[in-house]
């Protein structure tokens, strides 16, 4: 595939840079994003959910979480104020350290020189712009600015 440049000429690019693309743009991914842990309402999917279909797996619960406004946490992109582990465990903590919610992905983007994430944020601390704190096993607390999934800045 690499050798036959055809009537379509293209690159292949690596991970990292595809890991980057997605989690600044807001695109989750399996399994990260995309687990039996979160639903589709949550994953910013409701979209791609048929509410006319037939009886299919799952077609209730997300029913009811749309039609109720019951949805506990949306998929946010995250933006870190200094640099992490990109492989590490995050939890998402207030200033009081009250569980916000969880890191899913982490990135650094060397166009913007910063570290982006994606994670699942409650809803009570969904505001773009709000600070939150990511903390790992070791207790560290590093800033994280929450952010609409559709901008990058």
């Amino acid at each position: 595939m690499i050798d036959h440049t055809g009537p379509f000429d293209f690159n292949l690019i690596g991970e990292d840079a595809y890991n980057i693309y997605r989690i600044t743009k807001g695109i989750p991914a399996a399994p990260n994003e995309l687990n039996d842990q979160f639903n589709p309402h949550e994953a910013g999917l409701l979209n791609l959910v048929s509410f006319t279909k037939g009886c299919y797996i799952g077609q209730e619960v997300v029913a009811r979480l749309e039609t109720y406004d019951k949805v506990q946490k949306y998929l946010k992109r995250l933006t870190f104020h200094q640099p992490v582990d990109e492989n590490g465990k995050f939890l998402l903590v207030d200033q009081e350290g009250n569980d916000a919610g969880i890191v899913t992905s982490v990135a650094y983007s060397p166009k913007f020189n910063k570290y982006y994430g994606l994670g699942y944020v409650r809803k009570a601390y969904c505001q773009d712009g709000k600070t939150l704190f990511a903390t790992n096993q070791s207790d560290e607390k590093v800033p994280v600015t929450i952010g609409n999934i559709s901008e990058t800045k």
